[in-house]
């Protein structure tokens, strides 16, 4: 072989021996490049799922302060509309006991109330005590039972009282003291009665 030939052999197999070894730099750095963009991927990808989650939790506790706060909200109007509601009940049902009082069945509901109390006692001493607002019934009610009422000072809305001192008994059926537990039981139940 000659000279010319040896070199140009050399220089083809340098040439092929360089081309293989910057085929081989050049995978491998597209390789480096596709594992980095791949590790650049996965983070970016991580860090939206990351921001998204954030932005959720986020999102998700303003709705519930603002669900929180609109609760709040109504049940304030509710317990402030049961109130109106329950004031306005009362005073309709007082301005009827006011009405009945002046009715003439109301003679009659107290004589039935009085001969209750007066048979509930027996043979013992009963006080029958009636309103001073229902002082005008005192007289018929007294020949009817045939039996002494005391006409106490204070206006218990309607409704009789009576004590049996031997037992130690006070009957409260004024309409005032009634009127009171039906408060009460709204009050402590939430409005709602049982009988």
């Amino acid at each position: 072989m000659k000279m010319q030939e040896k070199l140009q052999h050399f220089y083809k197999v340098s040439l092929e021996s360089a081309q293989e070894e910057a085929q081989k730099e050049i995978e491998s750095y597209e390789k480096e490049l596709e594992d980095g963009f791949a590790s650049y991927k996965e983070d970016k990808l991580r860090q939206e799922e990351t921001n998204r989650k954030t932005e959720q939790e986020s999102a998700r506790r303003q709705i519930n302060k603002e669900i929180s706060s609109e609760q709040i909200e109504l049940r304030r109007r509710l317990s402030v509309c049961r109130d109106e509601c329950k004031q306005q009940l009362f005073q309709e049902v007082e301005q009827k006991l006011k009405d009945y009082r002046k009715d003439s069945s109301y003679e009659e509901y107290l004589f039935g109330k009085y001969k209750k109390a007066l048979a509930f006692a027996g043979d013992d001493t009963i006080e029958l005590i009636l309103s001073s607002g229902d002082a005008a019934f005192a007289k018929s009610l007294e020949k009817k039972l045939a039996h002494a009422i005391t006409v106490s000072d204070e206006d218990f809305g309607g409704g009789i009282r009576a004590v049996i001192e031997a037992r130690n008994i006070q009957i409260d059926d004024s309409f005032s003291s009634m009127m009171e537990a039906e408060r009460q039981s709204y009050i402590y139940e939430g409005g709602v009665t049982h009988e």
